[in-house]
This record gives structure tokens, C-alpha cells and sequence, in this order.
């Protein structure tokens, strides 16, 4: 995932001073960073959900913040993710070119009134603002299929989310309120290992070991190798 930006923290300026925090929802403790180049590179799982925190010690809260996943997002994979802006906020313009979503052509994307609604949606369109905690909720669903190795996104068609805070102020956001962790059942069954109920279990990672084994003894060389060997 590449989170990029023009304004705060995310000018050019401050790449590579850790500008942007991320934690997976699930291990809310584990917070990290990984220093960027060309923009703020961070690795996520599908099927789970990100909480975005900008640092405050560098600047202001970002007015723009764009989010463009990269390699690895295949068919039916989701990843949501609660971006920590400013309280002071009321009003947004979300845009992006995949999913289609420009408010100048009538494609607006659907501010739902709960974090619910996010996980239930399954358009790519919905967002949800929290003003009490301060958090900005929304979700990439890949709908298109990996089929070259070599791809940067599958189908050639790069997904993106474009935020544009339209009001409230520039002072660090503060978000201290737990993100509820989003959770997807896998696609496919997982294939269970073999029960071990007991070291002497008959069968699986318990099986006896014959007793009194011994490995075989090497036979003894041939003509040909006692030759080659100069025996």
C-alpha cells in the first residue's frame, strides 16, 4: 500500500522522517513505519483492517491523502482502513478513477452513517467519518483477477482513494478510541493436520517408531568403484 500526499506531514519534505504510523486492528499494540522514497510504503494483509495515524512532532494533518494499493490485492480480497484526521472536519470530496468515483459526473461515492455499513458494502463506494473519534473509514475490494506474475494490479487496473478534508483545521489529530478489527473468512477451507492425541498415537505426527530399528549398513563397493577409488 503507497499513501501519498501534498499537504502536512505528507510534503515532500518530510519523506523518509517517518511521517505516517499504520497498526493492524488485531494487534492494535504493534505499531509501525516503513520510510519512503517516492511515497510511504507500507505491507497489509487482505482480509484485514489498518488504523493510519500521521506524526505530529513533524507538522500539521494532511488535507490530501491519497491511498493506491499495489502488488499482491487479487480477486475477492479486502482491506479496510480508519485514517485518524482532525475532529474540526465536517465536510470531504472522495474521488478516484477506479472505482469510478467523481463527484463532477454524478458518481458519488456513499457516506454510510456506521462502521457497519462499510464492512457490509461491497461497491468500493462507501465511507463512513466518525467525528467523535475521528476516524475516516473505508475499504479497497479487488474485483479483478491476478493473471500475470509481472502485473502491478490485476486486470492492469491500479485501485485508488483520494481524501480531500474541505474544512476544520491543521492541528494533530488525536485518536484514542480502539478501531473495532475487521475479519474476512478465508475462501478457501484450510486443510487440518493430522489429530495427535497421545505420543502413541497410530497415526499422524504421533506414529510409534519401531523399536529396535537400526539403518541399513552400506554395501560394500563394487569392481568398478574399488578401481576408480584406487583400491
Amino acid at each position: 500500500m503507497v499513501i501519498r500526499g501534498s499537504t502536512g506531514v505528507l510534503e515532500d519534505r518530510y519523506k523518509g522522517r517517518s511521517p505516517v504510523f499504520i497498526r493492524r486492528d488485531d494487534v492494535p499494540d504493534d505499531v509501525y513505519n516503513q520510510k519512503g522514497i517516492t511515497g510511504h510504503k507500507f505491507t497489509v494483509m487482505p482480509s484485514r483492517s489498518y488504523t493510519i495515524f500521521f506524526n505530529s512532532t513533524l507538522g500539521k494533518s494532511p488535507r490530501d491523502v491519497q491511498f493506491r494499493p499495489r502488488y499482491g490485492l487479487e480477486q475477492g480480497d479486502v482491506v479496510r482502513f480508519a485514517l485518524c484526521l482532525p475532529k474540526t472536519t465536517t465536510s470531504f470530496t472522495v474521488y478516484s478513477k477506479i472505482p469510478h468515483l467523481n463527484p463532477k459526473r454524478y458518481l458519488d461515492p456513499m457516506e454510510v452513517g456506521s462502521l457497519e455499513e462499510v464492512d457490509s458494502d461491497d461497491t468500493m463506494t462507501a465511507w463512513y467519518w466518525n467525528q467523535t473519534t475521528g476516524y475516516f473509514y473505508f475499504k479497497f475490494y479487488s474485483p479483478l483477477e491476478m493473471t500475470d506474475p509481472d502485473q502491478e494490479c490485476p486486470g492492469d487496473e491500479c485501485l485508488e482513494w483520494n481524501i480531500i478534508r474541505n474544512d476544520g483545521d491543521d492541528d494533530p489529530a488525536i485518536c484514542d478510541t480502539p478501531v473495532t478489527p475487521f475479519f474476512m473468512k478465508d475462501r478457501n477451507a484450510r486443510v487440518k493436520p493430522p489429530a495427535c492425541l497421545e505420543p502413541a498415537s497410530p497415526a499422524g505426527l504421533g506414529a510409534p517408531i519401531e523399536s529396535g530399528y537400526q539403518p541399513p549398513t552400506h554395501a560394500p563397493g563394487t569392481c568398478g568403484y574399488a578401481r576408480a577409488s584406487g583400491q
